[in-house]
Parts: C-alpha cells; sequence; structure tokens
C-alpha cells in the first residue's frame, strides 16, 4: 500500500499533488471511522422480576449486540464512545477540530479520551508531560467544549494501578513503584502511592469539570502482591482483596472530591470473583467489559454478563 502511494506520488503532476493530499486526508479519516471503540452501555433494572437490560433504543449497532446477547439480555441501551488514545501519535488540534464533528456524523454519542503523558500535567506532575507533545490547558478546553458543542459526553481515562509506565519511569516517582525494577504498576498499600494516584485525578478532573464518569483503568495489573507489604497483606487476605481494596480506595476518593462522578474500570481482574465480592465495587463504579480478539464469545460469555448485570447497576462493552 505504502509502495503504490509512493509511485503513485513520483508521477502525479505537481498541481495534482494537492488534491492528492486532500483526498489522502479523507481516506484517513474514513479509516479512523472504522477504527472506532465502541462502547456499549446496559442499565439493569433491579425493580424488574427478570434480570433485564433496560433500553435506550439504538440503531444497527443495539440490533447486533442483542442478536449477540440473545433474548433474553432484552433491550440494548446503546452509548457509541470513540476511544480516542492519545499517546504516541497524538493527533493535532486541527485534525480533532475536523474528526469530532466527522464522529458525530457517524453516529458516536461520546468521547472516552486517554491522554497519558499529553495531558499538560503541572506542579509536581510536571514532569509527566511528554517532551515532545503535549496538549496544552486551553486545548484541553477547546476539546471538551468542542465535544459539548457536539453533545458528545467525554470520559477521560487515567491509569491508577496498571499501565503506570509514563509515570513510574520517573525518578521523582519510583518510590510508588510495586517492584524497584518495573515501572508497571504502583504499589497500592503505600501512602506515596495513593497520593500520587490521587494527584493525577484531580489534575485531570479539574479540566473536565462537566464529566459525570472517570475511567480509572485498573487492567492487567499481572505483578500485583509482589512487594514486601503486599506479599504480607496477600498472605493474610487473598490478591482479590488487595485489587478490591485499591480500587474502593480510588472509587471513593472520586466520589468524594468530585461528587456525582462515576467510576468506571476494565473488568479483566474482577471476571472470576462471585456476585457478592462484585456487589461490593458497586456503590462507586461499573466494569467496562473488553475483549479485543477474534470470536469475543469465547471470552465474554453470556454467564459473564449475567453476573455482571446482576451484582452491577451499568455494564459497559468495548470491542
Amino acid at each position: 500500500m505504502r509502495r503504490a502511494i509512493h509511485r503513485l506520488w513520483t508521477i502525479l503532476p505537481i498541481r495534482s499533488r494537492t488534491v492528492f493530499r486532500q483526498l489522502l486526508k479523507h481516506i484517513w479519516l474514513a479509516v479512523a471511522a472504522f477504527l472506532f471503540v465502541l462502547i456499549v452501555h446496559f442499565s439493569t433494572d433491579y425493580g424488574a422480576g427478570d434480570k433485564q437490560i433496560a433500553a435506550r433504543q439504538g440503531g444497527k449497532e443495539s440490533s447486533r449486540v442483542n442478536k449477540f446477547l440473545g433474548s433474553s439480555y432484552g433491550k440494548v441501551g446503546m452509548a457509541t464512545l470513540v476511544h480516542l488514545d492519545m499517546k504516541g501519535a497524538p493527533p493535532k488540534m486541527a485534525y480533532l477540530r475536523e474528526f469530532l464533528p466527522f464522529a458525530k456524523r457517524l453516529g458516536a454519542t461520546g468521547l472516552l479520551i486517554e491522554y497519558e503523558d499529553t495531558f499538560p500535567y503541572d506542579g509536581r506532575l510536571s514532569a509527566l508531560r511528554s517532551e515532545t507533545f503535549s496538549y496544552s490547558p486551553e486545548e484541553v478546553r477547546e476539546i471538551v467544549a468542542l465535544a459539548r458543542s457536539l453533545d458528545l459526553s467525554v470520559i477521560p481515562l487515567v491509569q491508577t494501578y496498571g499501565h503506570m509506565e509514563f509515570v513510574l519511569k520517573h525518578k521523582d516517582f519510583q518510590g510508588a513503584r510495586e517492584e524497584p525494577q518495573s515501572d508497571w504498576s504502583v504499589c497500592p498499600l503505600r501512602a506515596e502511592s495513593l497520593q500520587l494516584v490521587k494527584d493525577i485525578i484531580d489534575q485531570m478532573m479539574n479540566l473536565h469539570p462537566h464529566s459525570k464518569y472517570l475511567h480509572i483503568g485498573a487492567d492487567e495489573v499481572n505483578n500485583m502482591g509482589r512487594c514486601t507489604e503486599c506479599r504480607k497483606f496477600v498472605a493474610d487476605h487473598s490478591k482479590g482483596e488487595l485489587y478490591r481494596r485499591h480500587l474502593l480506595y480510588v472509587m471513593e476518593h472520586v466520589a468524594q472530591r468530585w461528587p456525582g462522578v462515576r467510576s468506571l474500570f476494565w473488568d479483566d481482574m474482577i471476571r472470576s470473583w462471585d456476585e457478592l465480592r462484585l456487589k461490593t465495587l458497586a456503590k462507586f463504579g461499573d466494569p467496562m467489559v473488553w475483549g479485543y480478539i477474534d470470536h469475543v464469545e469465547r471470552l465474554i460469555t453470556p454467564a459473564l454478563l449475567t453476573k455482571f448485570s446482576s451484582a452491577f447497576p451499568h455494564v459497559w462493552l468495548a470491542s
């Protein structure tokens, strides 16, 4: 593909290259549309005799999801979010000014924005900003304002347990690591870690004051329970309890510091939990079920969704 474009570019007359450049731009916009992460929102009705998934009528996607789930799940209420993963190759503002209206025209109802090191952290967190590119506070406000003008909800995503490399690689924050040699996750039992996570959340929410949800990540914490403090805790309790304790701490902070904001979190670490333990999280947050594989039904089974819908008032799906 790249070679073909290069060959075409070399034989085009100079005057045609501007047109070709514009054509490529629209092609990439169309390709980006197919790379959406569509996040499906379920609402369970606890007042009903059978657990039904309440409906806000969707279109084709609702029909497809309902077909996958089967009639026993009732109707699916769709909130179609575009996951904007800004790290690595953050889009320029000029692109976002075109892309957000384009996403809206295609049926998006909101954005899940994962800034990582492109967010304009300040104060003691200023080291987290990428040395090559980060958005300014004014640009973040512009993104949020543009989304609101298009009636697109905005859900910021921050990492609060694993996937913390962009934070823990810095010398000033290495004391929060679960393992000295790994920048993957924080130790959830250290005061330094907890304050760091709270500071990250608060700076993010300060620039997203209208958001009703905050995604706190918390997936793939593969090295959980390895430091001295955590090993002792796991011996006395369990890894599941260590994870639950940290998730509750983070979600309670969000609820107390930012009233009206509900937490979302990736589901992979809690799939094996029983319904009783799952319900201890339901006061403050909802799971977002993910599985980026072929034949997703092998991972995200009706039994799993039934369990989650019995434990939580809302369940989200990402694909």
